[in-house]
């Protein structure tokens, strides 16, 4: 079959294999064309033919002789482009019926090539899909059309041990003496798939880091601004204390009420020291969130007992006990983790209830998340519909009555959400409160 894609050239297909583009010239009024079939430098065969005037895009027929040894190595040289095919490449015969498959084949689908010889291309995709696949190949040889790589949707394929495979192919009609043959490659997408799918949970990944990212820092801007109104209110009123005794103490003889004098200045040295110290503790809430991290694998275990050590050498009274179970260790930052657990375990002791002794029960329990710790006490406890407030700087529930700036709960939280973890709160007034954290689980890089 010829047809003429423009004037001056032809394109002649031969034994359905191959496609040859040739030049042609016109004499005449005629079209001649000489044709050749060359293996290497050896010419194997030369015909030239007179053909009849043609317009582009006319079709029609020519006849070109070869002899057995043209034939063969023709037939050769097509098989071998096949069989170097990366993909797997089969002829499926106008039945459906393989009648050649690579040897990328039995690397693609696992099937022996031998095999597949005479069984139908259906047998290559999963029950389910045969008969579909039958309708659309029935569909396609109606109107046989040259099918691109990527040009269709993807599909299934079957491999031998019976799983499935996606693929992508292409499909090239060609013409026979005994009907159509169609060259089917198939291309494993497996690896693409799986390269999609990870770019699209690493992008859901961001988009979720970056929500969280989003809430951390609206929640950041919210405390720095509960954190600026504590600071203009809290810090005012030592600085009036100042101010006030101050100017009492200039009005002081003091020849006659030296021990007024005394008080004016033991209360001005106080509320100095409290601004100081509430000027620290705001200073180190600011460094939790500037800090640059540090990960190591801390021991936890060792870590709580070294605090408690340090706490219960000033705090600790007789028949107080705590209970220390075996706690997993983790890769974080150690310094921020000891300011953590100093906070934590401060407030136990420092809560503590008049009428009993302090009992304490730290523990921990891993999860899909990460490791959760608790730590127990049974202190004076708090009203738990106020629980949030004790994450705000500078918030106190119980007023002046136990030393300190409101500020341990809030500095816990800060840390803990800067470690990828959480915090949460829970007690009753005169039973207690446990105070529960988790961080997740990191690889010692």
């Amino acid at each position: 079959m010829i047809e003429c894609a423009a004037k001056g050239s032809i394109w002649i297909a031969d034994l359905s294999l191959a496609i040859t583009r040739i030049p042609a010239c016109r004499r005449k009024g005629a079209l001649s064309a000489s044709i050749a079939l060359a293996q290497g430098d050896r010419v194997l065969g030369n015909r030239k033919r007179q053909l009849p005037k043609c317009r582009a895009g006319q079709r029609g027929s020519i006849g070109i002789s070869m002899n057995s040894s043209m034939h063969q190595a023709f037939f050769s040289l097509f098989r071998g482009v096949l069989e170097a095919a990366p993909d797997s490449t089969l002829v499926i015969d106008e039945a459906g019926r393989i009648i050649f498959a690579n040897a990328a084949t039995s690397r693609v689908l696992g099937w022996k090539t031998t095999d597949l010889i005479g069984s139908s291309v259906d047998s290559l995709l999963p029950e389910r899909l045969r008969d579909h696949h039958r309708q659309l190949r029935g569909r396609f040889l109606s109107e046989p059309a040259i099918r691109a790589m990527g040009s269709a949707r993807e599909l299934v394929a079957q491999r031998a041990d019976g799983t499935d495979l996606p693929v992508e192919i292409s499909l090239n009609p060609i013409p026979a003496e005994d009907g159509i043959r169609v060259i089917c490659v198939v291309r494993d997408i497996s690896e693409r798939k799986r390269l999609d799918r990870e770019l699209r949970d690493l992008n859901a990944n961001l988009e979720r880091r970056v929500e969280e990212r989003t809430l951390q820092l609206q929640a950041a801007n919210q405390e720095l601004e509960m954190l600026s109104y504590s600071i203009a209110h809290d810090l005012r009123a030592p600085l009036r204390a100042i101010h006030g005794f101050s100017t009492r103490l200039l009005d002081v003889d003091n020849g006659d009420r030296k021990d007024e004098a005394r008080h004016f200045v033991d209360t001005i040295v106080s509320r100095t020291v409290q601004m100081s110290r509430m000027i620290d503790d705001y200073l180190n809430l600011l460094h939790v969130g500037r800090v640059t991290l540090e990960s190591e694998l801390v021991d936890m275990t060792a870590l709580a007992r070294d605090v408690l050590q340090e706490i219960e050498g000033s705090q600790s009274v007789v028949g107080d006990k705590v209970v220390l179970d075996e706690l997993p260790s983790l890769v974080a930052d150690r310094k921020l983790l000891r300011t953590l657990w100093l906070q934590i375990l401060d407030n136990a002791f420092k809560f503590r209830a008049q009428d009993r002794p302090l009992r304490i029960a730290i523990a921990a329990l891993k999860d899909v998340r990460g490791v959760h710790f608790t730590v127990r006490d049974n202190g004076v406890g708090f009203d738990a519909d106020h629980a949030a407030k004790l994450f705000r700087p500078f918030e106190r529930l119980n007023g002046q009555a136990y030393p300190g700036n409101g500020i341990g709960l809030c500095l816990v939280r800060r840390i803990a959400e800067r470690l990828e973890g959480g915090v949460a709160i829970d007690g009753r007034v005169d039973e207690g409160a446990t105070i529960s954290f988790w961080l997740p689980h990191k690889p010692l890089i």
